[in-house]
């Protein structure tokens, strides 16, 4: 009876420490959840814990990042967050928070962990028109905030499709809001670091940032919306870094079908890649054509975007050398954007322009005077229909014919680069200061403005530069 009792003892003793033992491997082994919002891994304070099998998330953190305003009442324990027509009520201890006024039921309430409240994940997220799905394996929480996303399309399509807009007026608008919008994440795509949401439709039109992943999906969610047909190629491309063609790098863009006839467009790549053809795009760019249609239509549109020196008032701008013409032969020509494009000549020029550039109602071209290599530079204006021609400037200290004279206009101000140097004025003219200068032998061009920087190039290196001259960047 002894030895049966002492083998009794040594039993309960295994047990006891087995069990000891698999709740403290458990412990050890138990992972913090991930919480991943619209692609981009969310950061707390107090990290989010598993109670009861439900995952327990910070509130704050959660609703701010999704966009709403969140208060608190220490005097009754309530959090309270805000965003556009939605206002979510939960007080911790209860299992009844409100939205908008209406109780819902959550199995788990509410508590408060190092001086932060958290709630559960799938309340917080489809509080506000958010879903969420559950990695077991990876312990990660996926939220996508579908709502915000869906404000933000019906945002653009409110402010730039109208009913009586052609399919590929409406594409190009679409195509112009993406393009000039979204900034491309060099930074985390040199690093390696690009996040998940760049390379989503949210995250080129809610963050306006993204990879060429972004760009095509949120060409393709746009074009869905006004019932254009679109998908998107998966290839390559050569953006001019390569030294061989098997170091293209992926790339995405897209297909849409406009009139009957399919056109590529690449939003990432800017304007010249707006409904081009097989042909025209097989020169920096490459995919397995037979999961594609055929883009082989080309027209006077694809033409003018191919070449296009700026787009206004709806109108393709290019230029042309008329070398059969004795008179004027130097011709602005531009096609309207429409389903059939017409082409007209806006203005003539006796001398090759140097330059051209719009601003609103505005075209400014420079010419060089009579004179030849060595005389100066005169800025003409004109309406964008080529009416009203007038000298805006006659005559650019430090410009002579035979310089590189790239003329701007931008918030009153003409910018002219000449060779090394960022000239700056206002429309008067009359007071002409150098805001840059770049090494001797640099050949600037001026390559876009916003917000009150100048957007400049130098050989293939970009930079930026505020427009008093000041915080000069490379980008």
């Amino acid at each position: 009876m002894k030895r049966l009792k002492h083998g009794v003892s040594i039993i309960l003793i295994l047990a006891i420490l087995v069990s000891t033992l698999s709740i403290t491997s458990f412990a050890a082994n138990a992972k913090v959840p991930t919480v991943v919002l619209n692609g981009s891994t969310l950061t707390f304070e107090v990290p989010p814990v598993i109670e009861n099998g439900r995952v327990l998330v910070p509130l704050r953190a959660i609703f701010e990042a999704m966009g709403a305003t969140v208060s608190w009442d220490a005097g009754t324990s309530t959090a309270t967050a805000v965003r556009g027509s939605t206002t979510v009520v939960l007080k911790i201890g209860s299992p009844s928070p409100t939205i908008n006024g209406i109780t819902k039921s959550i199995d788990v309430p509410g508590k408060i962990v190092s001086g932060r409240t958290l709630a559960p994940l799938r309340f917080v997220c489809e509080a506000f028109g958010g879903t969420v799905s559950w990695n077991a394996n990876a312990c990660t929480a996926i939220i996508t905030d579908t709502s915000a996303l869906d404000e933000k399309v019906a945002e653009i399509l409110a402010n730039n499709i109208k009913p009586d807009m052609s399919d590929v007026q409406k594409e190009y608008a679409i195509f112009d809001y993406i393009v000039k919008n979204t900034a491309y994440d060099y930074k985390n795509y040199k690093k390696g670091t690009v996040p998940l949401v760049d390379g989503s439709a949210y995250g080129v039109l809610v963050n306006k940032l993204g990879v060429c992943e972004g760009y095509a999906e949120a060409v393709k969610l746009l074009m869905k919306k006004v019932g254009i047909e679109c998908r998107i190629v998966s290839g390559n491309a050569d953006d001019g870094s390569a030294d061989w063609r098997n170091e293209w790098g992926n790339h995405a863009w897209n297909i849409v079908k406009i009139d009957g006839n399919y056109y590529h467009v690449d939003a990432t790549w800017g304007y010249n890649y707006f409904n081009v053809t097989d042909e025209k795009l097989s020169i920096d760019h490459e995919w397995y054509r037979k999961d594609y249609p055929a883009c082989t239509t080309k027209n006077g549109l694809s033409d003018a975007f191919e070449n296009s020196l700026f787009i206004a008032g709806g109108y393709v701008y290019t230029f042309a050398i008329e070398s059969d013409v004795a008179q004027d032969p130097f011709v602005l020509y531009r096609t309207k954007i429409d389903s059939n494009p017409q082409k007209e000549a806006v203005y003539r020029a006796p001398f090759i322009p140097e330059s051209f550039c719009c601003d609103g109602d505005w075209i400014y071209c420079a010419l060089g005077s009579q004179g030849g290599n060595g005389g100066s530079y005169v800025i003409w204006k004109m309406k964008l229909d080529g009416s009203e021609k007038s000298i805006a400037v006659d005559g650019i200290p430090g410009a002579k014919v035979g310089h590189v004279c790239d003329v701007n206009f931008y918030n009153g101000c003409f910018y002219v680069a000449i060779d090394e140097k960022i000239y700056k004025s206002d429309t008067t003219a009359a007071n002409w200061q150098v805001i840059f200068t770049a090494s001797t032998g640099s050949l600037i061009n001026i390559t876009s403005f916003k917000d009150d920087w100048v957007y400049y190039s130098i050989d293939s290196e970009k930079y930026k530069i505020k427009i008093d001259g000041t915080g000069n960047t490379a980008l």
